[in-house]
């Protein structure tokens, strides 16, 4: 089952990547919280969690089927990048091998991480590319955790693929990384291809902020979740919406 997956996982990757093939986009990105129970009144308060109670009830067997792991790390090269964000080496832009990666302005990474820092403890970013908004993210301070599905048995199919964060924590199609402290952490979900979010927020009810990065026009059923994924979700209201910069780039 764990091969089907990844292959299906494989198969997705690239023919997500077959549609990107357009240089710099502007994408958009959508953040979702549960509402603060500090900010309300208490009539409110118990509105919200009723409706909290519904949304965790529609999700109560996402996980079902699957199990929760400790993540593999593998070592795999790291680019560097210096105060002012620019990358070491720099990345390589084509349209000849396509690879979704968001590498914002220095201004909007700050953007970001005020949100994250006044909202959440530490953040799971299901990432792509070569990873240079984890690796903004951790220069300005943040607790990051860098994700990805695991889809290769042999670690050394990751040491040819370069990032600009400190790791990358990769768990199976079937699992879900085990956090040992899941109050007030974030998820964020960067051009997500069948990733499962559901079962995230089904096992971890404790997460109050969710993130999603991509493109609000495409209709690709690969990408999952969605920037709409919880739009009108009860119990989740929509927290910041902006843009960042998307960069098509080559391997290392």
């Amino acid at each position: 089952a764990n091969e089907a997956d990844s292959s299906a996982l494989v198969k997705a990757l690239l023919s997500l990547g077959e549609q990107r093939a357009s240089g710099l986009n502007a994408i958009s990105q959508i953040m979702a919280a549960r509402l603060a129970a500090e900010e309300k009144n208490s009539n409110e308060v118990a509105a919200e969690d009723a409706k909290a109670a519904v949304t965790t009830a529609c999700l109560s067997s996402a996980d079902a089927g699957f199990r929760i792991v400790n993540a593999r790390r593998c070592a795999q090269p790291r680019g560097v990048l210096d105060d002012n964000d620019v990358a070491t080496p720099p990345p390589v832009v084509s349209n000849s091998r396509v690879v979704p990666c968001v590498y914002p302005t220095s201004e909007q990474a700050d953007r970001l991480a005020s949100v994250l820092r006044a909202h959440a403890h530490g953040t799971a970013i299901f990432g792509a590319g070569e990873r240079f908004l984890e690796g903004m993210l951790e220069r300005r301070g943040l607790h990051v955790w860098p994700m990805g599905i695991d889809v290769y048995s042999d670690a050394a199919h990751y040491s040819a693929e370069r990032i600009y964060c400190s790791q990358v924590y990769r768990v199976p199609a079937s699992g879900l990384m085990n956090f040992p402290n899941p109050n007030g952490l974030a998820l964020l979900f960067v051009f997500g291809v069948m990733l499962p979010w559901r079962a995230y927020l089904a096992r971890y009810p404790q997460i109050s902020l969710v993130g999603v990065v991509g493109d609000g026009s495409s209709a690709d059923s690969a990408i999952d979740p969605n920037v709409a994924a919880l739009a009108n979700t009860k119990g989740w209201r929509q927290l910041k919406d902006a843009s960042m910069k998307l960069d098509v780039v080559d391997g290392p």
